[in-house]
């Protein structure tokens, strides 16, 4: 027997979901006070806008997300589209396409002014960078004097053709990428 943190009823194991850090590996709460508060949490302005905007269609999605941009940036539905056609379609920086998610709008964090359309992770790269070019120069020289040098020092149980054919498609990809920038430009 257990009795609830909220309620102050003893219930059976059975009525308490499992809790990983819970000392007797249980939640303190009953299913029913779950459920009860679940319920008044939903009823809370901002979460029934979260809750709604998960059960929109897609298109409804995409008609927010485009005021979110116009609120944010000033930037309009067929100015969005068109930024992304003159991109070609592909991050600013790694060169690669926006299939699955819409390409993020890379701003100066500062005075809100856009730079550019760029992939999530090239975003993520330039946040954890704190948008300073030094520390993404460092970055990539570190990057250039460790794997250039990959196969030579390759350490011990290294497959060093792996690194190799590895390194073969970086070069593919890099040229690649130059490719899709030269016919944009």
């Amino acid at each position: 027997m257990k009795t609830c943190s909220l309620c102050g009823v003893a219930y059976g194991r059975s009525m308490f979901r499992k809790s990983k850090g819970a000392t007797d590996g249980l939640r303190s709460e009953c299913r029913p006070c779950e459920r009860q508060r679940t319920k008044e949490h939903h009823r809370i302005p901002s979460v029934k806008r979260r809750i709604r905007e998960h059960e929109q269609s897609p298109s409804a999605r995409r008609n927010q997300h485009h005021s979110r941009i116009k609120g944010r940036y000033g930037i309009c539905k067929e100015t969005y589209l068109e930024l992304i056609g003159s991109s070609g379609g592909c991050c600013a920086i790694c060169g690669n396409g926006f299939v699955k998610n819409e390409p993020v709008i890379d701003h100066d964090h500062v005075t809100l002014a856009y730079r550019g359309l760029l992939c999530a992770a090239c975003n993520a790269l330039l946040s954890n960078a704190k948008d300073v070019p030094s520390t993404l120069r460092r970055a990539a020289e570190y990057l250039e004097d460790h794997v250039a040098g990959a196969c030579e020092k390759a350490p011990l149980g290294w497959d060093i053709e792996r690194v190799g054919i590895q390194q073969e498609k970086r070069a593919v990809h890099e040229r690649t990428r130059k490719d899709i920038v030269r016919r944009v430009r």
